[in-house]
């Protein structure tokens, strides 16, 4: 979807940052209205701190980053989307079900 854009410039890293931030806010935005509110505020946190923290690195070092994590190949991805986004989203399901009813 995005293959036309330079991960490693000044732009990439602002649409990085741009994404995390937004969904962060959108997660502290859902908290209230969820089963879990205090963990999907948590979640929310964390993703905008990640975002702004990618705003804030220096061009040098996103380059650094996103080389580094090119370099660690497949398995690297794999192993962080099997651990990170397979919990993260069990967990984002599991907040937004509605509750049971009691009949």
């Amino acid at each position: 979807m995005f293959s036309f854009l330079n991960w490693e410039s000044r732009s990439g890293q602002f649409l990085a940052a741009a994404v995390r931030i937004a969904f962060g806010v959108l997660l502290l935005v859902a908290a209230p209205s969820n089963r879990y509110p205090t963990g999907m505020r948590l979640l929310g946190v964390l993703f905008a701190l990640s975002g702004l923290a990618y705003a804030l690195m220096p061009g040098d070092g996103w380059t650094d980053l996103i080389q580094w994590l090119s370099g660690e190949g497949e398995g690297f991805y794999r192993l962080g989307g099997a651990a990170g986004g397979v919990l993260a989203g069990a967990f984002l399901v599991e907040a937004t079900k509605p509750e049971p009813t009691t009949v």
